[in-house]
């Protein structure tokens, strides 16, 4: 390659701000067709380049290699349009010679230096104590290390969907933060009645998310849905019920923790301190009763059938309006998907009640080549999951446990879950 001073000592000056200018002329009005597929190919490239970086995978030369192509290909495609007798040849020495001219060899790998610092500073989580996978580490291995060490801050849990932010304090979950909740419908404590947030108004509250953080239900109050008082009660079960979504679709999910030095507003204002060991035990049994539940109806994309005389079975039966409203939509064509869709419910709360309704002989389990003795394993792994927790009820009650400041006094988390748990039938 011809040196800078080589350039100057045999090229007149005149000759040299010619072929500069006309590199300029070549590069500026350059066939557009033609330019566009460059740019086309060299963002394809970049990409590639990036997404390399941040899997770990690219070498610390590529992305020099990457800046010299884009840059020699362009420069001999400039000077074909005023070289046009040149052979390949004089091409590459002309481009060399250009580029010896206004980039020096140590320039360029400087360029490619900080490019790639950039590149990894960007990529890396900067806003992180640290970050994984959950197909890696378990949440509830990460939450029992957080609990331990007593730390102070917030766990980021995501799936493709939603996303859940745990604020975490003295070793308790102070604050449930979903982006998204699984509900519509909020019953009230005796199941007789319910209310439905308007669609409308969950877009509203996930926009103020999106745009400020604010949580979904201090939306809802803000919006006169609900009471403040209404906030501090429902946050922690609608919290659960996404969180334990998240639990059961672990393989998905990614997970990231820092450190919140100052207590966000909305945590002091509205949170309660619940224990670790409680949820994980209750999202353990939860684990347990869909894996029975999915006995009765593996399949949640599969229509249910109700028996022919449901009308007169269930006329004896003491039915909420839900209950009443979901059995009114079983008509051979809508899954159990459809169903948590159209009635504003999660994916579990349906379930358990379509099992029930198959175990009071109302609606067909769909039991393929299985025998009865399936279904009926199914029912005594709920059963007994149900007495189980009201005898941690009673004796975490006897205890006198409390959760902490501002709930009814002798209520522990237990009671708190089980009078508030919407899951419940």
């Amino acid at each position: 390659m011809a040196s800078t001073s080589q350039i100057r000592a045999d090229v007149p000056s005149g000759e040299v701000k010619d072929r500069v200018l006309r590199l300029i002329d070549a590069l500026v009005y350059e066939d557009r067709p033609r330019a566009e597929e460059g740019f086309a190919n060299l963002l394809e490239r970049a990409g590639e380049l990036w997404r390399r970086k941040q899997a770990m995978e690219g070498t610390k030369s590529e992305t020099r290699d990457l800046i010299g192509e884009v840059l020699f290909s362009r420069l001999r495609r400039s000077f074909r349009t005023f070289h046009e007798q040149d052979d390949a040849e004089e091409e590459i020495r002309s481009a060399e010679w250009v580029l010896d001219s206004l980039f020096a060899g140590g320039a360029m790998n400087a360029f490619a230096t900080a490019l790639d610092r950039a590149m990894l500073e960007a990529s890396r989580p900067q806003d992180f104590s640290f970050a994984g996978r959950a197909d890696f580490i378990s949440i509830e291995e990460v939450l029992q290390l957080l609990a331990a060490g007593g730390y102070d801050g917030m766990l980021g849990i995501e799936k493709d969907d939603n996303r859940i932010d745990l604020y975490i304090g003295s070793g308790q979950v102070r604050f449930f933060d979903p982006h998204k909740l699984l509900r519509r419908v909020l019953p009230s404590p005796d199941g007789m009645s319910y209310r439905e947030i308007p669609q409308e108004l969950i877009d509203t509250a996930e926009a103020a998310k999106a745009k400020d953080g604010t949580p979904l239900l201090i939306t809802l109050a803000d919006e006169g849905f609900l009471k403040r008082d209404e906030v501090v009660e429902l946050l922690p079960v609608l919290g659960l019920e996404v969180f334990y979504e998240f639990l059961a679709q672990q393989g998905a999910c990614t997970f990231f923790y820092r450190k919140v030095r100052t207590t966000p507003e909305f945590v002091a204002n509205f949170g309660r301190a619940m224990p670790i060991t409680p949820i994980l035990l209750e999202g353990s049994k939860r684990a347990d009763d869909w894996a029975a539940m999915c006995q009765v109806f593996p399949d949640p994309d599969r229509p249910l059938r109700a028996v022919p005389d449901l009308f007169a079975r269930i006329a004896g039966m003491d039915l909420g309006v839900t209950d009443i409203k979901l059995l009114a939509m079983i008509n051979g064509e809508n899954t159990p998907n459809h169903l948590a869709r159209a009635m504003g419910l999660p994916l579990f709360d349906i379930y358990r009640r379509i099992v029930r309704y198959a175990r009071d002989g109302v609606l067909e389990a769909d039991l393929g080549g299985a025998s009865m003795e399936i279904m009926e394993r199914a029912f005594a792994t709920l059963d007994a999951n149900e007495e189980e927790l009201a005898r941690r009820i009673a004796l975490e009650g006897a205890l006198g446990e409390p959760v902490g400041e501002g709930e009814d006094e002798g209520e522990s988390f237990l009671d708190m879950l089980a009078r508030a748990d919407l899951n419940r039938a």
